[in-house]
């Protein structure tokens, strides 16, 4: 009977320890995705910063950038669209 016992817990123990290894395996393979596509969004915005955007009869620089909110940051402060910058011609 305790032979039993000790045979069915290291079964259970196996498990739980094969499941815990896949599912850390596929948590760190989401992360990594995840961080990729971080990666290339943000190059899409960096590379638009320090060029001139125009708005009405305003010139302004794009200084900074928030990919969070999708927005740029101009030289006057203003939050704009990350559209209207990349749908500017």
């Amino acid at each position: 009977m305790v032979n039993k016992f000790k045979k069915y817990a290291i079964r259970v123990f196996l498990l739980i320890t094969i499941l815990s290894i896949v599912i850390s395996i596929a948590f760190v393979q989401v992360i990594n995705d995840i961080s990729s596509n971080v990666e290339i969004h943000d190059s899409k915005f960096k590379d638009k910063v320090g060029r001139k955007i125009i708005i009405e009869k305003d010139t302004l620089l794009i200084v900074d950038y928030s990919i969070i909110k999708d927005v740029f940051i101009l030289s006057n402060g203003i939050e704009v669209s990350s559209e209207l910058v990349f749908n500017q011609k």
